[in-house]
């Protein structure tokens, strides 16, 4: 019978000399099991990244940065849907604390000649720092410059659009929010006083009326030359439903018309008061004593 052959390797006579003892049972156990020991670390890294390349196709380490959050996917979404985001703007209890404190303000408006006749800006706290000029949008043509747009003012308004950077605040405003999208009137002069402006740059970014000037002009009409008229509504078309009637239908009216007695040019059926039975009668052209002999009953009265 052959015996098993042993878990240890065995030892070669370099390395036990003549004359050495040679190492006992234990002592080549405990050399041995820092060897296996590591090749069994080494071999389970080697089947985890195995296992983990299988479950995920890629090893961990390809990754150069960690995948986006789901708040940042909802975050990404949401800028996607709403467009850029609106210049800096001033709400209308803000824009009015900056008024009480006399700040110096350049209101630039944008809404059409005929709105900014009819009501515009006019502080009652600090009028004389503060100056309302009318920008319409026909000037504001995409690519225009701070120097054209002047050009183009009225007399009273230049030296207020030219001496722009002494004001504290440059506002410029539009009917509603909606009027502040991009390449709107507003943003087109925004730009152009301010991010196209090289000689006399404003030393803030100019500043929106974040609710529009409706807004304004309802929670502060005092700020205000006047009240805006009501926006025009279209006619209301209302549609009437018909039913129908549950009377019974009346007969036609027998009396004789205003305009006397119709001409009968043939024979038609009366009914008679005493038998309520039918009875034809001859036209009323006819003579009255060639009644027998046309073989109709006629009744004559007196």
């Amino acid at each position: 019978i052959a015996k098993p052959a042993p878990a240890y390797p065995a030892s070669s006579p370099a390395s036990h000399p003549a004359g050495s003892p040679r190492p006992t049972r234990a002592e080549r156990s405990a050399d041995a099991r820092p060897a296996a020991d590591s090749a069994e670390s080494s071999g389970g890294s080697r089947d985890g990244a195995a296992a983990s390349r299988s479950s995920s196709g890629v090893s961990p380490g390809e990754y150069a940065h960690e995948p986006p959050s789901l708040d940042d996917l909802h975050a990404q979404l949401r800028a996607a849907l709403e467009g850029p985001p609106a210049p800096p703007g001033l709400s209308n209890p803000e824009l009015n604390e900056a008024i009480r404190a006399k700040k110096t303000i350049l209101f630039l408006d944008v809404r059409p000649a005929d709105s900014f006749a009819e009501s515009r800006i006019q502080p009652l706290i600090g009028s004389a720092q503060c100056k309302a000029i009318s920008v319409p949008p026909a000037m504001l043509a995409p690519g225009i410059g701070a120097d054209a747009i002047e050009a183009k003012l009225r007399d009273q308004s230049k030296s207020a659009f030219h001496d722009r950077t002494k004001f504290d605040l440059v506002v410029i405003i539009a009917m509603t929010p909606a009027d502040y999208a991009a390449d709107s009137p507003a943003s087109i002069l925004k730009d152009a006083i301010y991010k196209y402006e090289g000689i006399r740059r404003l030393p803030a970014e100019p500043v929106v009326l974040a609710e529009g000037y409706r807004a304004w002009n309802s929670q502060y009409p005092t700020h205000c030359t006047g009240r805006l008229s009501r926006p025009k509504v279209g006619p209301v078309h209302t549609s009437v439903a018909s039913y129908p009637t549950l009377r019974p239908p009346t007969a036609p009216s027998t009396a004789p018309s205003e305009n006397g007695p119709a001409s009968n040019t043939g024979p038609h059926t009366s009914q008679t008061p005493a038998t309520g039975g039918p009875v034809e009668t001859a036209p009323s052209n006819a003579p009255a004593g060639r009644a027998e002999d046309s073989g109709v009953t006629a009744n004559v009265s007196d």
